[in-house]
């Protein structure tokens, strides 16, 4: 059963009101809207909010018996096959020293997706970095993405994956092979440098992922993707 559009839009809007506020992570509200389909039934629809993602299920109702059917199953506002943004960053203590990679998916309107971490254990800053744009391309795929759009702050990693720049030593070498050997899967890639500022919210997934043990991953996902 398709969502009707009038019902996209307002959810659309009602996640960026959402977005807006300062304590939008401690927040879930539930939305019911009426729209009348005939002059026998009508449609509920109930719209379970979070700060980033939406949970909607309908009910019909007869006018002359009442009765409540089984809930349609919850669909995301967004296809799969929409472009993902791809935030990522790496941090190290030390450089090298105990380091982590950090990343978040977004879809093109802005709604997290995903935050993910690993902890690498020792490593330097730069390999923390291409560690953290490998996590994210990887949990893209996993989440069905086809196209991407990644931006970070380490503009050798944004020029050497677009072979602007020379790779000279072998770990960022191998490192920069697999990022181009996850890039082939998808339909289209494109890569930009940022400014730090820009990035704060995948270096804080960097800096929380060195506390990790190496190879530990974490994530924390919206529940429809």
């Amino acid at each position: 059963m398709d969502l009707p559009f009038w019902l996209i839009n307002q959810t659309k809007r009602l996640l960026r009101r959402r977005g807006q506020m300062k304590w939008r992570r401690a927040w879930m509200t539930l939305h019911i809207f009426q729209r009348p389909l005939n002059s026998r039934n009508n449609q509920n629809w109930r719209i379970l909010l979070w700060p980033d993602f939406a949970y909607i299920s309908a009910s019909t109702q007869q006018s002359k018996q009442p009765k409540l059917e089984d809930p349609i199953m919850a669909q995301p506002i967004s296809s799969k096959y929409m472009t993902c943004i791809l935030e990522f960053d790496g941090a190290s203590k030390g450089n090298p020293g105990k380091a982590g990679a950090g990343a978040i998916l977004k879809t093109s309107d802005g709604s997290v997706v995903a935050r993910v971490g690993e902890g690498l254990g020792i490593a330097t800053n730069n390999v923390a970095e291409y560690r953290g744009l490998i996590l994210g391309m990887k949990h893209a795929l996993k989440k069905g993405f086809k196209q991407i759009q990644v931006q970070g702050d380490s503009k050798l990693i944004c020029m050497q994956v677009q072979d602007l720049w020379q790779t000279k030593n072998q770990n960022m070498a191998d490192l920069c092979k697999e990022v181009k050997r996850l890039k082939q899967m998808f339909m289209s890639f494109k890569i930009s440098h940022v400014l730090r500022e820009f990035n704060s919210g995948a270096d804080n997934e960097a800096n929380l992922a060195i506390n990790l043990q190496a190879g530990e991953v974490y994530e924390e996902s919206a529940e429809f993707y």
